[in-house]
């Protein structure tokens, strides 16, 4: 599903929390942003995972994930 479809389908704010697994850079997470009273990105790749905090407001926690 691509992200315009998806920001079409959801209510805004009206989801308490959100997660995206495997987040990336963060792009379907800010989308999620529009949905979702807290967000949350969760990502292993340690360049991804600074990229996100970069792109992303202070208020999305991203966490970088142990590939152990």
């Amino acid at each position: 599903m691509r992200v315009r479809q998806a920001r079409s389908n959801w209510p805004s704010r009206h989801i308490r929390q959100a997660f995206d697994v495997g987040c990336g850079y963060g792009r379907l997470t800010m989308v999620l942003m529009e949905a979702a009273a807290a967000v949350a990105g969760f990502e292993r790749e340690a360049t991804f995972v600074e990229e996100a905090r970069r792109l992303l407001p202070a208020a999305v926690r991203v966490v970088e994930l142990s590939s152990n």
